[in-house]
């Protein structure tokens, strides 16, 4: 029996011209593909192409945004933990890259955007190292998508800002089948937390060689949330309280009630003996 057209619901036969949505799997006729000839026959050959149900169900919640970067960006999150589809666009997502110094935030009409926080953005100012020149814990937080990528990027920035950081949170390391081994940097030490039988997330600590830590793995068994990935250690301060630092990726699907509920108990067990605690990482959640 003739399959249907996922657009007009016509039968579809052998002898009519017609292509194969990339997303759903469904024929649709070449008429009721809104292409010309020309187009039609390109997707024939080479190229995925998406059925306009497709395209209105999942493209264009996101045709709003035009820079193509942060089209694919969002397309990643949508798609990370439904194989099939990540594939599709697989390689677009491997060949993102991520600029560390450009400082990026979604606009909202309704938010004033003002910057006098303590966070250094786009700009390295001299104040950056004149803030470390004191005897205090120095560290950087960055969404790395992908450290494969973007590991000589990394590299650069931290050469840039001129400073050693004693702590260098990564989050979205995107490990997969390449030791993380191959990422050490000169100078610390690595620690990873990838995730486990999916695509994307995982994150990683570099901890300056002459700090004395150890892996806090007992905050690592307290049940976790799906597909969130974290990582703790604990720094020796013989002369004073040790220092727990954690850092955490959270993907923007997972249920903020019961991440914040996780995170609670992890605190809780970590500031036992009035313990100092820093905690970074990519959150997802828009304060």
């Amino acid at each position: 029996m003739p399959k249907s057209c996922s657009v007009c619901h016509g039968y579809v036969r052998k002898n009519h011209r017609k292509l194969l949505c990339s997303l759903c799997n469904k024929l649709v006729h070449k008429k009721c593909s809104d292409l010309t000839n020309k187009e039609f026959h390109d997707k024939l050959t080479h190229s995925n192409w998406f059925c306009r149900p497709c395209n209105d169900e999942i493209m264009l919640p996101f045709n709003h945004i035009t820079n193509e970067h942060n089209y694919f960006l969002e397309l990643y999150h949508f798609f990370e933990n439904d194989k099939m589809k990540y594939d599709i666009f697989k390689d677009k997502f491997e060949n993102m890259s991520y600029d560390p110094t450009v400082f990026q935030f979604d606009s909202d009409d309704d938010v004033t955007y003002n910057n006098q926080s303590s966070y250094y953005t786009d700009k390295l100012p001299t104040d950056l190292q004149n803030g470390l020149a004191q005897n205090n814990l120095s560290m950087l937080n960055i969404n790395i998508r992908s450290l494969y990528k973007n590991f000589d990027s990394l590299k650069d920035f931290i050469h840039c800002t001129q400073t050693n950081f004693d702590i260098i949170g990564l989050v979205e390391t995107w490990f997969k089948d390449i030791p993380p081994e191959y990422f050490n940097l000169t100078g610390y030490n690595l620690e990873f937390q990838n995730r486990v039988n999916k695509t994307g997330g995982g994150v990683c600590l570099y901890i300056k060689d002459d700090i004395k830590y150890k892996v806090r793995t007992d905050l690592q068994e307290i049940k976790c949330p799906e597909n969130v990935e974290v990582l703790f250690i604990e720094i020796d301060r013989p002369n004073s309280k040790n220092i727990v630092v954690g850092v955490v990726y959270r993907p923007p699907d997972q249920d903020v009630n019961v991440f914040n509920s996780y995170i609670d108990n992890v605190l809780t067990n970590a500031s036992k003996n009035q313990k100092l605690i820093y905690l970074m990482g990519d959150f997802n959640i828009n304060i």
